[in-house]
């Protein structure tokens, strides 16, 4: 509520991306930007998941990209898929 009593309303986009944003930089001036090794690591992580990852995120663009269109929304994941492809992705 605000000091007026009416119900607080916050843009959607303040909500996806500034709140986010704030996030990020409070995170960074407390523990200072990743390193490259820390990065590397963390996308080691991922191959395991069996969840969307950063990692298919980056292969649907390339493969979008490849095939001259912007949509990425038709992407499918079958994550009962063994990791080595996305090892294959991060070795080429």
């Amino acid at each position: 509520m605000t000091n007026r009593n009416e119900p607080l309303r916050l843009p959607k986009d303040y909500i996806r991306h500034g709140i986010r944003a704030h996030a990020e930089n409070l995170t960074t001036r407390q523990i200072g930007y990743r390193t490259v090794l820390d990065a590397e690591e963390a996308e080691r992580r991922e191959i395991q998941q069996n969840r969307y990852t950063s990692l298919d995120r980056m292969i649907n663009r390339s493969n979008t990209a490849a095939a001259g269109s912007n949509r990425t929304d038709n992407f499918l994941v079958d994550l009962k898929l063994p990791a080595s492809s996305r090892q294959h992705h991060l070795k080429s």
